[in-house]
């Protein structure tokens, strides 16, 4: 599926569009190169990462980090990387065309360039006298370079936009309209922010966001999607925060962001809850019960998707963290039934997010015994998974003899074999047998299932051959060739065959 460059925020699932940015904002990206047939490659850390544009539109694209998802962040990030990019060269383009111009007929460049200032300024303001749009268009774009002693002239302008009762329920052209005039004030914000000015974005984005959110349940709103718009807006929030020293101005912020997180009840279709929270992370401030109440009721809600609600678990397990309140959040936890999927992909954004330990803590509390027996073997598999990913072996290894226990058949230890070796290393498979001895309440058979699957990811095929000889049992000895991978049996057909002959006499015997 193609991905149109200027639009990659509606290809890209939100985790992956957080990464790309950390990505981006700490420099990872190296080595940016230009290669023929529309192919641009980076390095990005330690992977090599290539994409192939056709009329900016990403055809194909790839990273050598074997990430088991269809897109990984590496890739968002050069996507990022790469529209900045194209979008700096037009403007170069577009500079030197303008300054290498000559006027050969009359245009507006033209006339502009020969114009006195004072007849300039004199037409803008009759004609602006005469057409609303225009002057609507025309304070959108200059009204962040005007000094004025009012403290509220963006929440002034912004209820100039519409009359009163459009406000109420505006029609999708006034909400076009809207738009319009919220992109050019992001413009003017951001310019402010580049230049130091931190004040001016702040009076900015607040005006905004309380401009917008009443607004924000009406049909024709919903229709057009303001989300990018939002998350910009509240996004540059964040950066004024981090960027300036005056006291007064991160007090204002503070208290901005407390009250708007508390107005969850008319945000529930939208991500702006989830940004607002990002930010609370750079506060210093203590417990607020108002902030947790918010975090449970979007975790339980059953209205938005799992990716939402696992973002917001991931922000408020890292808050409660953050305010000491770690033996709060684990009765929580232990309170309340989450699906394995929720509690997984939430486990996956922490692992993602480089915490690890946090990932962890957060498993063993979530997982508790008032599952469904299948509930309790898919985040046993999950949960093995994760720990695999993270080069933890032994807490693989407990977690996978768990679900051997409630499905013996099922080959739960294939995945300790990476997808381009055939052998186990010898910690892992030490580790393994040591806990395999300590597993005193499973019966023989079962160990030897078990032990003869790991014998069979570690490659170790004469060893097997020996082990099952000695326990002489052709049921067992079918289960395991029962239990091998596809994948292997594809990959090892040479061994399977051996096995195969080892054993037809071992069959005669035991008849």
């Amino acid at each position: 599926m193609a991905i149109f460059l200027n639009n990659l925020e509606h290809y890209y699932d939100e985790t992956l569009l957080i990464l790309a940015e950390n990505i981006l904002s700490n420099e990872l990206l190296t080595h940016f190169v230009k290669h023929e047939m529309g192919v641009y490659s980076a390095d990005i850390q330690t992977y090599e990462v290539e994409i192939q544009l056709k009329a900016e539109k990403i055809v194909a694209s790839s990273c050598d980090c074997k990430s088991q998802q269809e897109h990984c962040a590496h890739e968002v990030a050069l996507a990022m990387h790469l529209r900045k990019f194209l979008i700096q060269q037009k403007i170069e383009r577009n500079t030197k065309k303008q300054q290498s111009a000559v006027s050969s007929r009359l245009n507006i460049s033209t006339i502009l360039r020969d114009l006195e200032s004072d007849d300039l300024k004199e037409f803008i303001r009759e004609y602006a006298r005469k057409d609303k749009k225009f002057s609507t268009s025309f304070k959108s774009a200059f009204i962040h370079k005007t000094a004025v002693l009012d403290d509220n002239k963006y929440n002034n302008y912004l209820r100039s936009v519409l009359p009163s009762k459009d406000y109420k329920n505006p029609s999708l052209n006034n909400c076009r309209t809207i738009q319009k005039v919220y992109n050019k004030l992001i413009e003017g914000a951001e310019e402010n922010f580049i230049q130091g000015d931190f004040l001016e974005p702040w009076q900015c984005v607040q005006a905004i966001l309380e401009y917008h959110y009443p607004i924000i349940l009406k049909d024709n709103v919903l229709k057009l999607g303001f989300e990018q718009q939002l998350k910009t807006l509240i996004q540059l929030l964040g950066k004024i925060y981090a960027h300036t020293n005056a006291y007064e101005l991160k007090q204002k912020i503070e208290a901005f962001v407390y009250t708007e997180v508390q107005k969850f009840n008319y945000r529930n279709n939208s991500n702006a809850i989830n940004y607002f929270l990002q930010i609370l992370q750079k506060f210093k401030s203590s417990y607020d019960e108002g902030v947790e109440e918010v975090c449970k009721n979007s975790i339980l809600s059953s209205s938005n998707p799992i990716s939402y609600h696992a973002t917001t678990f991931a922000i408020y397990i890292q808050l409660m963290f953050q305010w000491k309140q770690k033996t709060a959040l684990k009765k929580w936890l232990q309170g309340q039934y989450f699906s394995p999927v929720l509690i997984l992909k939430t486990a996956e954004i922490l692992l993602l997010q480089q915490k690890g330990k946090t990932a962890e803590w957060f498993l063993n509390h979530a997982i508790h015994a008032n599952y469904s027996k299948r509930d309790y073997l898919s985040l046993l598999e999950g949960t093995q998974a994760f720990y695999l990913e993270i080069n933890q072996y032994e807490s693989a290894i407990k977690y996978g003899l768990k679900a051997f226990e409630i499905k013996p058949k099922e080959m739960h230890f294939e995945s300790l074999v990476q997808p381009d070796q055939s052998l186990i290393s010898k910690k892992v498979f030490e580790a393994f047998e040591q806990i395999l001895i300590q597993l005193h309440e499973t019966g023989n058979d079962e160990i030897a299932l078990i032990k003869a699957q790991l014998l069979i990811c570690s490659g170790q095929i004469d060893v097997l051959c020996d082990y099952l000889k000695e326990i002489n049992d052709i049921d067992v000895y079918l289960n395991v060739l029962d239990s091998i991978p596809k994948a292997y049996k594809d990959s090892h057909k040479d061994l399977l065959i051996y096995i195969l002959d080892s054993f037809a006499k071992i069959g005669k015997y035991v008849r």
